[in-house]
């Protein structure tokens, strides 16, 4: 997979396989420390390593035609819904595997969303999703990333 998103060198791609590898092995909290401990790198690289930016949507692309069927969709909901009960502003993304279904469709489809469901489930459980110790930005959304395309390999 990696090899189709060439902009990267070999450490960089190693980089990635190592991440991927250790957000499955680790158990239990998975943050800076614990990578590093249980990595071939010091702490210390792999906070420089998240900071830089990999283009995840690519990737991820990648990996769901390289697995997948041959039509895909992804619809944005760029409406701000309010969640009343945590006093937050959400965004939501939404995907559909049939390019013929408008964005409206792909919404109203959603009510089958427990499949995204448990992929957070998973990644809160098994990759980390939650234990980030990264304060910038770049940072967390290397994390999040990294968590949420973990759990799509296995």
């Amino acid at each position: 997979m990696l090899i189709k998103v060439s902009v990267f060198n070999k450490c960089r791609k190693d980089f990635i396989c190592e991440v991927v590898i250790l957000l499955l092995s680790i158990k239990g909290r998975v943050n800076f420390l614990q990578l590093g401990r249980f990595g071939n790198s010091k702490e210390h690289r792999y906070r420089q390593q998240f900071e830089k930016p990999f283009p995840w949507l690519d990737f991820n692309k990648e990996l769901a035609l390289s697995h997948g069927g041959s039509r895909f969709v992804i619809a944005f909901d760029l409406t701000d819904s309010y969640a009343s009960d945590k006093g937050k502003l959400t965004r939501k993304l939404y995907f559909s595997t049939d390019t013929q279904m408008d964005a409206l469709e792909i919404l109203d489809c959603y009510q089958s969303r427990f499949q995204i469901e448990f992929l957070y489930r998973d990644a809160k459980q098994h990759t980390g999703l939650n234990d980030s110790q990264a304060r910038s930005e770049n940072k967390l959304n290397f994390h999040l990333n990294a968590a949420l395309t973990t759990i799509n390999i296995c």
